[in-house]
């Protein structure tokens, strides 16, 4: 048993704060936050987001001849198509600030 610093009275020895007063019995341990949760992201990560979007802009542009050959709205190939653009640009800007 450990007196309390605060109140006197006895805790329990593996107990962080004590019962009575809640008053910390131990000094915790400040681990500091990493700037960056992820500080170095893998060349292949990004290598993989290219090729799955490069793969998804092929389908969408089929979809898209595909549709307008038959006449038909492809509206919805358009947003992925703009999606996967999007996509694409952004791990290649990715890319190359991680070859830095």
């Amino acid at each position: 048993m450990v007196k309390c610093k605060n109140c006197g009275r006895k805790a329990v020895n593996d107990s962080l704060l004590c019962c009575h007063c809640g008053y910390p019995m131990t000094i915790a341990k400040v681990i500091p936050w990493p700037r960056q949760l992820w500080p170095v992201v893998p060349q292949q990560f990004w290598k993989a987001i290219i090729v799955l979007s490069l793969l998804l802009a092929t389908l969408a542009a089929t979809g898209i001849f595909v549709y307008a050959q038959r006449g038909l709205s492809c509206l919805y190939f358009s947003y992925s198509f703009a999606l996967s653009l999007v996509v694409f640009f952004w791990a290649d800007l990715g890319s190359r600030k991680s070859l830095r």
